[in-house]
């Protein structure tokens, strides 16, 4: 009771009108607004205890580029080790833009948070497209209390030594008081990052929690792992509009034994493996097709580079077309662009 909570972020905005800056949404769209607008934007979703972010068209897009192309290869461990370059090939001029880019809107988003800064709050930066977002923080507030969490997984140091920023963004995180991983892998990953790169010295101190020194200061390094919330999610079962699907999706596959797989469209969710492993099931056991259905679903995600996602998704219609004309109706293979809730929820209660 009596906590405030302000969310700072993007927003997702539909229709464009001509002029003025964009929104960050945070998957790369865009949407052009007028000076009126903004603020009318800015006083409606206080409201709500939110503060839109508002970034020029081309900053944006060259941030975004920089997320995609550069940082998430490396984190998830893409890397061409014996390439000419060690992520997607571009031009210097266009990485240091990128770069430059995602220097500026961190730094916005800093000052947006900085203008909501109260004396005693506690403010939490999420994720890799904000990495150094602490450091602009701490620049101007230094009493402030920064927590830092990172969604994406963290590479081994010999990775990440292969972006040509990796102190810019090792040094932006160390200006948080609390910098939080998926697991414990990743934050030794990470430890060892700035052991090697950095210099710097880390402990275990009284209770386990790990530390790390930097500036005079001592970083706390936590492990929260990404949850779900049963209560709302048994909540939702008992929605009207998820009971109505439920039934047609049992009605759909009356009479199979139904298998579900719902993966983002790209490399790394091996979704291909997926397909593979099915389809050599029903070469070896061909009886099983009879009863048996795979319902693959495909969403489409905006972080692959374009060549890869263009390949995942010819790959798994391949394999989907293979399977049909050796197997009948033993596989459905769809690609949407998003999965509503409802439907997830929906297939997760029908499948076996």
């Amino acid at each position: 009771a009596g906590l405030r909570v302000l969310w700072v972020g993007g927003v997702h905005v539909t229709l464009a009108s001509p002029g003025g800056g964009g929104l960050f949404d945070g998957a790369g769209a865009f949407a052009a607004v007028d000076e009126m607008d903004e603020l009318l934007l800015e006083q409606r979703l206080l409201e709500f205890n939110c503060v839109p972010v508002l970034i020029p068209r081309d900053v944006l897009d060259a941030h975004h580029d920089f997320c995609r192309t550069s940082l998430f290869p490396v984190f998830n461990s893409v890397v061409d080790v014996y390439g000419p370059l060690a992520t997607e090939n571009v031009s210097s001029n266009e990485h240091k833009k990128n770069w430059e880019s995602y220097v500026r809107t961190n730094r916005k988003f800093a000052e947006k948070a900085m203008e909501q800064y109260e004396s005693g709050d506690l403010i939490w930066v999420h994720n890799y497209q904000l990495m150094l977002t602490p450091s602009y923080l701490l620049q101007k507030i230094p009493d402030a209390t920064i927590c830092y969490y990172m969604h994406q997984p963290w590479p081994s140091s010999e990775l990440f030594r292969t972006l040509s920023v990796r102190e810019e963004i090792l040094l932006g995180m160390l200006n948080s008081d609390m910098i939080g991983f998926q697991s414990f892998d990743f934050a030794r990953n990470f430890l060892t990052a700035c052991s090697r790169l950095l210099g710097l010295s880390y402990s275990v101190k009284k209770g386990g929690n790990l530390t790390i020194d930097y500036n005079g200061r001592h970083i706390e390094i936590y492990i929260e792992h990404v949850s779900v919330e049963p209560d709302m999610l048994s909540e939702q079962l008992h929605d009207e509009s998820v009971r109505m699907s439920i039934e047609a999706y049992t009605e759909q596959f009356r009479g199979k034994r139904l298998i579900l797989a719902i993966d983002d469209l790209f490399r790394l969710s091996g979704i291909a493996f997926t397909l593979l492993a099915y389809e050599q099931l029903l070469d070896e056991s061909p009886h099983l097709a009879k009863n048996t259905v795979l319902l693959q679903i495909g969403v489409e995600n905006f972080y692959e580079r374009s060549n890869d996602f263009e390949l995942v998704c010819r790959e798994c219609a391949e394999i989907c077309d293979r399977i049909s004309a050796r197997h009948g109706n033993a596989v459905v293979y769809k690609r949407v662009p998003v999965l509503p809730s409802v439907d997830r929820l929906a297939l997760m209660s029908v499948a076996d």
